[in-house]
């Protein structure tokens, strides 16, 4: 008898690969530092955030702004690390959504989440680009589909940086009360 098997999706391999990579990440960066009884450097941070905002890597990168300050870095300085580590990321999301075939990018996220996105992206279009980098973790995958549909490329940076900066001055707003500091 011969048993047959089903080719994994390719969603499936860049999701394992994806999760192996935050892993491999964490552990290098904030992990290695915890290890060794220290501090994490301003240097993790940049790396993690701008990882964190790759399509392809889904990391609650939000969470890093209260670890961060609750170790005694400045909210400002932060604030301005996140901006431009997720801003620098989602231009390279919407590079790779831009260049690729439109299969391609279904294949890497799957055709259910591709047509969600396409459809949101189609449908309400300067928005949901918006609204989305307001929300933890979606905000890439509408970058990406925004350069597959050929949006504009400054219409849709200077949506996803208003969209991350409201979003950030609320994080770092919020951890400054949290923390007792206002």
């Amino acid at each position: 008898m011969k048993i047959h098997f089903k080719k994994p999706k390719l969603s499936v391999i860049f999701g394992v690969v994806g999760f192996l990579l935050v892993v491999i990440l964490f552990s290098s960066t904030i992990g290695r530092s915890w290890f060794y009884g220290q501090h994490p450097s301003l240097l993790y941070l940049y790396i993690l955030n701008f990882a964190g905002y790759l399509f392809f890597l889904v990391m609650p990168v939000e969470a890093l702004v209260p670890y961060y300050m609750s170790l005694g870095y400045n909210g400002f300085l932060i604030g301005v690390i996140v901006m431009v580590t997720a801003i620098l990321a989602q231009m390279v999301d919407y590079s790779i959504g831009y260049l690729l075939p439109d299969r391609a990018i279904e294949n890497m996220i799957g055709t259910r989440k591709y047509e969600k996105f396409t459809n949101l992206v189609e449908k309400y279009g300067s928005y949901v680009i918006f609204l989305f980098n307001l929300f933890p973790i979606s905000s890439p995958i509408v970058v990406l589909i925004a350069g597959m549909e050929k949006v504009d490329f400054m219409k849709t940076m200077k949506l996803c940086f208003f969209g991350l900066f409201v979003k950030y001055t609320f994080w770092i707003l919020g951890t400054y009360w949290v923390l007792g500091l206002f």
